[in-house]
């Protein structure tokens, strides 16, 4: 939080891209990455959102995470996909952060999250599933947010049973 802070309100730097690029910079700074062995890396989706007369243009940029979004009026849920290039960590071919662009209008929603639903398993070890996970949001997507997420946490419930969870788990929903 503090390298996103010093990046974004210091160096004032607001292009997705370009603060994903400095943020790599500053993590692989920060833990030594090009003098020692450690590998450490994180999963980002990172988006601005800005006004515009058309509706919400969402600037996307994903390290290794997609940014899910829903429509209203479309049952099927989009996803934006994103770079497969991590934030710290070694990388073995030299890949640049992109940035994506969409309009949505009053009613939309997009989703960012971490890997921690899709990644769970239950105690037969089979993972929740990014497949499963983009059935629920798609079938819950026009509810409002409190109650998806009364069901996605329900759905989570009934898979995992009583293995333990191994793993963060984070999905912010925002309605335009």
């Amino acid at each position: 939080k503090t390298l996103l802070d010093e990046i974004i309100n210091q160096h004032r730097i607001h292009d997705t891209a370009q603060i994903l690029e400095e943020l790599n910079i500053a993590v692989k700074k920060a833990l030594k990455q090009e003098d020692n062995i450690n590998d450490d890396g994180m999963d980002v989706c990172l988006c601005c959102l800005e006004k515009t007369p058309e509706g919400t243009k969402v600037i996307f940029t994903g390290a290794k995470r997609p940014l899910y979004y829903s429509q209203k009026g479309n049952p099927e849920l989009q996803i934006l996909k994103g770079d497969s290039k991590t934030i710290g960590g070694i990388q073995r071919k030299k890949r640049k952060f992109t940035k994506q662009e969409l309009i949505l209008n009053s009613g939309d929603c997009i989703y960012l999250t971490s890997d921690g639903m899709v990644d769970q398993s239950n105690l037969d070890r089979e993972k929740f599933g990014t497949k499963r996970f983009m059935e629920i949001l798609s079938e819950v997507a026009s509810l409002h947010i409190p109650e998806q997420e009364r069901m996605l946490e329900a759905e989570l419930d009934s898979h995992q049973e009583e293995a333990e969870q191994r793993d963060d788990i984070l999905i912010m929903g925002i309605r335009m």
